[in-house]
């Protein structure tokens, strides 16, 4: 959430849902988060994906773009 609300500093964050986890290899996992911003009166849909390795945890990288309407 927090890294939605820095992207979106203006705008609110009125909704949001766990996508689930995918196995990108046997070494790493993708979580992905569904937000729902509202931008000037309209609702967007911004998809967060997280990377991380899967033997500790430890994260990749993250990435926060606009899902296509």
């Amino acid at each position: 959430m927090a890294v939605v609300k820095a992207d979106y500093p203006e705008e609110s964050v009125t909704d949001y849902k766990y996508l689930g986890r995918k196995k990108i290899s046997a070494q790493e996992e993708q979580d992905s988060f569904q937000f729902v911003v509202k931008e000037d009166g309209k609702e967007k849909n911004v998809i967060v994906t997280i990377n991380h390795r899967t033997q500790d945890d430890k994260f990749i990288s993250l990435v926060v773009e606009e899902a296509n309407p």
